[in-house]
């Protein structure tokens, strides 16, 4: 593949192809040691990942960002409450709420 203002990136496709086959792999084995909360949010961040590349592969318009994005924030502010780290508040669960992808 080659980019007009990059040149040839085709390195860059295939690297992507392989970190999401790692990813999904890794999600599979989730299921086993992650608490079910957050492997759905989880389970979604690695669908919308996959569904962004294919689209990228395929030359289609590629407007989902946005929806990783909070896929992203979703998973961080759940780890965070399901380690400890954070205490689920009234303003942690309205952010969760806030933050929740729109599929």
């Amino acid at each position: 593949m080659v980019n007009e203002k990059y040149g040839d990136i085709g390195h860059v496709e295939k690297d992507a192809k392989e970190y999401i086959k790692i990813l999904i792999n890794l999600n599979k084995e989730a299921t086993a040691i992650l608490p079910a909360e957050l492997w759905i949010d989880l389970n979604e961040l690695v669908k919308e990942l996959g569904d962004y590349y294919a689209k990228a592969v395929d030359g289609r318009s590629n407007e989902d960002i946005q929806r990783i994005a909070n896929c992203t924030d979703l998973v961080t502010v759940v780890s965070r409450a399901l380690l400890g780290i954070d205490e689920m508040t009234k303003e942690t669960s309205r952010l969760i709420t806030n933050i929740q992808p729109t599929i």
